[in-house]
Order: structure tokens, then sequence, then C-alpha cells
């Protein structure tokens, strides 16, 4: 699946061909895309550490995923190991133009899906963006103490698209893509606002790359005047929470009073637009919109002593979105948030190398795997229906099960002349590899060719029907049971 994914969208051929190679071209065994290709693979499924290259070097299923020559060498070559791919990195670190290559890949890989999905670029799309921990042990270059998170940590900038705000957004029955489209690696004592107005520029850059207009939604931390200044002069909406102060709670006090009477079972809920609003520092008066929530203890059924509130600050026009809207606008951030859990839960990423930009070039292969496996989520999602998460689809794209748990392994138009992997994994641990193991059975999912298997990796039954549900154009999906024995 992350092959076929990764094929179509032509993703990491595009980032190659940006890459300044020093080797000799003579003396190259991997090309730059599969090396890549390998490494992104590897994070997807679950297998963050660098070291983790050198077991999957040797499986098959793993082999014929990154492998992209024509030809059976597939079947007898080894893929690259731990020192190659540390080469890699240096490779991606010693020219910026090789850095900038990779951190672009972010927005191609979410506008190449998006294009491919709806065959066009979108009208309308959100931007959200907020820093996270990503926690070392050790001495690296650039992490530090961070007195909020109490642990060392690096504390990179990311920003993540959804088209119209919506995670969920579909066009024609297709869902559209959504992802990581820029990210920054920074020392761990930075403040969460450090560096956001060029930061916002990038953004800003790569977002229109896939569509017409772009708004923004802010957390409290980066509600700041440079921001907000800066995205009301380029004419870009936006929303935020704002930090709250004495003034602010001043103007909130004669809303906050409930009514009269009996509450009502869940509690009350209210906007309320307070007007134009600006301090000395801010070049723009924004509109603010007091929140007040005032909901039930989950355990008592009481209200609390005192209701809770809060700030947005925007600078849409009420014409354009009301309280309301904005509101419920602002809280599909949560899924955002969400995405940035489950990418620590997913791909874990380990930031272990000493220098601060080869730590940065593995953050971000790290979250083009996370966008890889978005894209494989959002196709999983519409052709089965249901909701997975990411680390479903990692156990997925890991252990080769259906939702229905028949184990196989995906390979797609897999023939004597090219061998294409969907799902990067088989039944084969790295250890019966490495071992030798002899004769180990697994379900294979391949798309019918004009070709069969190379002998190698004969069918020796058909257990199941042509499936015409899974058919993609290129040909029918065949179920086949095979037998293989590692060499």
């Amino acid at each position: 699946m992350l092959r076929d994914a990764e094929h179509r969208l032509g993703l990491f051929g595009a980032i190659s061909k940006d890459i300044r190679d020093p080797r000799r071209p003579d003396r190259i065994r991997y090309r730059i895309d599969e090396l890549i290709r390998e490494r992104v693979f590897a994070m997807a499924v679950g297998c963050s550490a660098q070291d983790d290259v050198d077991r999957l070097a040797h499986d098959p299923a793993f082999r014929a995923a990154v492998w992209n020559r024509t030809g059976d060498a597939v079947a007898d070559e080894r893929l690259a190991s731990q020192p190659t791919q540390s080469r890699l990195i240096s490779i991606l670190t010693g020219q910026s133009v090789n850095l900038q290559a990779v951190r672009k890949g972010l927005a191609q890989s979410v506008q190449r899906h998006v294009v491919a999905s709806g065959g066009r670029r979108v009208k309308h799309a959100t931007v959200d963006i907020d820093s996270f921990p990503i926690e070392v042990h050790g001495k690296q270059h650039g992490a530090s103490y961070n007195g909020y998170y109490k642990k060392s940590i690096y504390h990179p900038l990311v920003a993540s698209l959804s088209v119209g705000g919506d995670y969920d957004s579909h066009r024609d029955g297709n869902r559209l893509g959504n992802g990581f489209i820029h990210a920054t690696l920074r020392q761990g004592q930075v403040h969460t606002a450090n560096g956001m107005k060029r930061f916002v520029d990038k953004t800003d850059d790569h977002a229109h790359t896939i569509a017409q207009h772009i708004d923004y939604r802010l957390d409290a931390g980066y509600t700041i005047p440079a921001v907000m200044d800066e995205l009301t002069s380029k004419n870009r909406r936006f929303v935020g929470r704002l930090k709250t102060n004495a003034k602010l709670d001043a103007m909130a006090a004669e809303h906050i009073a409930r009514p009269p009477g009996r509450p009502p079972e869940g509690g009350y809920e209210s906007t309320v637009e307070l007007g134009p609003y600006q301090i000395d520092s801010w070049t723009h008066a924004q509109r603010l919109i007091l929140v007040v929530v005032d909901q039930p203890d989950p355990k008592t059924g009481q209200l609390n002593l005192m209701p809770r509130w809060f700030f947005l600050v925007t600078n849409w026009p009420k014409g354009s979105r009301s309280a309301d809207e904005l509101l419920a606008h602002y809280r599909k951030r949560g899924t955002f948030e969400d995405r940035l859990g489950e990418f620590n839960e997913s791909i874990g990423v380990h930031l272990s190398s000493q220098g601060f930009k080869q730590n940065e070039a593995t953050m971000l292969l790290a979250l083009l795997a996370f966008n890889l496996n978005t894209i494989c989520r959002n196709e999983l999602e519409d052709a089965v229906g249901g909701s997975m998460g990411h680390a479903s689809v990692r156990r997925f794209c890991a252990e080769s099960r259906w939702p229905n748990g028949q184990a196989f392994t995906a390979i797609g138009s897999a023939n004597r002349s090219v061998c294409r992997a969907v799902v990067v994994a088989s039944d084969w641990s790295p250890g019966n590899l490495a071992s030798g193991t002899a004769e180990t059975e697994s379900r294979v999912w391949v798309r019918a060719t004009t070709e069969t298997f190379a002998p190698e990796r004969s069918a020796s039954s058909v257990t199941a029907p042509i499936d015409t549900k899974h058919d993609d154009g290129e040909g029918a999906a065949t179920r086949l049971r095979t037998n293989f024995t590692p060499k």
C-alpha cells in the first residue's frame, strides 16, 4: 500500500530530482530516491531507529517495495545498511538545498494527493500551526531542558493543512488530501512563538500551491502582534485563542452571569461579540469574541461554581462568519492536535544524532512517513468504511492484516519485469530472515497482470476468485497463497 501510494504520486522521484548528490556516479549502488524510500517506509511501519533498516533490508516484501528498477535483481539484492542510511543523512545536510528539498516534499505529498483526489487545486484550505516536544536522551546539539515540559527536548514547529478546515473533506466521494506541509526543528528552550513570523511566510507559500485561499487557526501562544498584523496585512483570515488578562476578564464579567431558573441538562454555552479590540502593540484592530462554557461536571452532574470562558480573536468579518461558526471552525483544530499525538505514537521518531541539522533531516523524513500513512489511511477509510487511527494503519501495514484478520502481503503489478509492493510487510520476522529459516508461508495480495511471478515467487494455488471490488483499473485483484524460501 505504501509503495503503491508513493509510486502513483511520484513523490520520492520528485524530491530526489532537487537533491544534489555529491557521490561519484560510477560508485553509486543505491540511488537517492531508493535510500529515502527505504528510510521513510521503515518509519511508516514503526521502525524509526536507523539500526532497524539492517533487519528490514532482508525482508522480501520490503525489498520489493523499496526497489525501483526493472528486472529480477530485487530477488537477490539486499537493501542499504545502516551506515549507508547514515551517509544519506550526511548528503541531505551537506547542502542547504538538499534539506530544503526534503522540507518541500511535505507540501508536495499533500499537494499531489489533493490533485490526484480532485483533479485540481482546491478553492479553500485551513492551516493549523503548533509546536510539540520531541524528547531526547543525550547531548544532542540544540536539545535542552524545557521547564514547561520538564524534560530535555527539541521543540519543532509544524504546520498542517486541511481542505475547508475539515480533515474529513470529500469531493465527488473521494477523501481530499491533508497533512503536514511545513516544519522546522528548533532548540529545546525556545518560546513557543519563536520564529513564528518567518515560519508563517514559508507556510503561506507552500499552502498556496494546494489551495487558492488560505486561512489560519492559531493557539493562544501564536496570537502575537507580529503574526496577526502580518496575516491581516496580507489579507489572510485567521482565528485563534487570545490569552486572558485583567482587562479582558473585566469585559467578560457582565456576560458570565447565569440566567434564572433550572439549568438545562447539558448546561450552557454561548458566544458574545465584544466588538473591535486593539492594544498599543497591535497595528490593526481585531474582532474579539467571548466564549462562555458552563457545563455540568461529568461525575456529579452539577454545574461548577463559576462558568469557564475564553476569548477568540479574528479578522474574519461578521458577514463572512458568525461567532458560532468561528467557534465550530476553531474546534476542528482539535483533530490537528490529535495528529501530533498520533505522530509521536505511530512514528516515534528518534533524534539521536549529535548534529542539529542531521536531527532535523531525520524529523522531516519522519513527517514524510506520517503524511504517507495519512494518504493510505484516507484511502483505506474510503474503501472499507469506518475510521482508522494511524496506529491501526501502521499495524495494518506491519502485521499485514485486512480488517477481517486474514494475513497477507500486498504486492502490486508484480511480474518478471517489475515488482512493486503495495504493503511493505510480510509474515517473515526479521529474526527468521537473519537466521535463514527455510520455507515460510505467506499470503500475497497481487494484481493480475499479463505475466506471472518470477520463478522464485511462483504461486502454488489460487484460493480466491478475482475480486473486482479492489480493482484499481490496472488489473483485477487476485488472492494467491504462496510458499517463499528465503535465500
